[in-house]
């Protein structure tokens, strides 16, 4: 029943200004829905303590327990999430959590990929941060347990479901390609716009893995292209390079949309520089530790900026130009710390 509410509180359901909710809203085991209008439905309709609003808690309950048991596979106390790429898996905060920026989730080409956000305490985004979602990942896959509340910072553009055991603040303009789910307190909106896609994303027993797109409707919240059930980036998938029916060789990258002939080395079918790849470093399988990147084809300490996990150049590095967390565009490049357009 919970899948099938974008919105759902315990105690209240607030909102200020024109808002527009794609799925039903509930409030259980209070009553109280308020600024509808002006906020707007649509495909969806209001439930105030009626008995679909209290399977929907009951349901949210068990998705909660569910996700609050799985084990963690990384834990992130402590670090703020700006400017990391994630890989699927289960990511624990002994405490509170913060997004200041960008954060990446690189499915890396598995359409069912998983990722779980384990956080004890608040869940804080500042204003104007993202969640984007790379290389077939599906927004409908990416669970925020949240121990208290979270808070989603003004024009903030955010995936995946959040489900708080107190409350949850939609602050102005902020955008949520997923699901507001608080067990105890209030949803407080303002502005917003919620939706998410058809899909079956109720977090199951084995923490959402089984959680996959309707037929082939690609995922409403996809932030790059949508090629069938999976959502691509088309600069730099191998597997879909400038359009969804091309496919690199497998001794080509993706660069910038175009096939290249790999001038590197091939680490399976990847293509890969030796002397500067963390991942495969001086050998395909050499992993450098967070603080040890790849320098000279050896493992060594980082001679430009640490991003997250991440050793920067930040005067040529697109996806951090300037300072940890600022992206360019797919048609811009890194130079001198500045996004600038490229010729072609």
């Amino acid at each position: 029943m919970a899948q099938s509410f974008v919105v759902l509180g315990g105690s209240t359901v607030t909102n200020t200004g024109s808002s527009v909710v794609s799925g039903n809203l509930g409030v259980s085991p209070g009553s109280a829905v308020t600024g509808f209008p002006p906020g707007l439905m649509i495909d969806g309709t209001i439930h105030a303590a009626d008995v679909n609003a209290l399977q929907a808690q009951s349901d949210d309950t068990a998705a909660y327990n569910t996700l609050a048991a799985q084990p963690c596979n990384f834990n992130l106390t402590g670090q703020d999430l700006v400017g990391l790429t994630l890989v699927p898996g289960v990511y624990c905060f002994k405490s509170s959590a913060q997004l200041s920026g960008a954060l990446t989730l690189d499915a890396q080409g598995d359409p069912n990929a998983v990722f779980v956000f384990r956080i004890d305490s608040t869940l804080t985004t500042a204003s104007n941060a993202s969640v984007r979602v790379t290389n077939g990942s599906n927004g409908c896959n990416v669970f925020w347990q949240v121990g208290s509340s979270a808070t989603i910072g003004t024009g903030t553009t955010f995936v995946g479901s959040i489900l708080a055991l107190t409350s949850i603040t939609l602050t102005t303009g902020a955008s949520l390609s997923g699901r507001a789910l608080a067990q105890t307190g209030a949803v407080t909106m303002d502005s917003n716009q919620v939706s998410f896609a058809s899909c079956a994303t109720n977090a199951p027993s084995d923490g959402g893995a089984s959680g996959t797109p309707d037929g082939d409707t690609p995922p409403s919240c996809c932030q790059g292209t949508a090629c069938g059930t999976a959502c691509v980036d088309l600069q730099t998938d191998s597997n879909h390079c400038g359009s969804c029916d091309h496919a690199c060789a497998p001794s080509e990258t993706c660069q910038l949309g175009t096939c290249t002939t790999c001038q590197a080395n091939l680490c399976g079918t990847e293509c890969v520089d030796l002397v500067s790849d963390p991942n495969n470093c001086g050998n395909c399988g050499t992993v450098c530790a967070p603080n040890q990147p790849c320098v000279g084809g050896y493992c060594g300490p980082c001679p430009g900026t640490m991003c997250g996990t991440w050793c920067v150049d930040l005067q040529s590095d697109r996806h951090d130009c300037g300072r940890c967390g600022n992206a360019c565009q797919p048609d811009e490049s890194c130079i001198h710390g500045s996004c600038a357009l490229i010729c072609r």
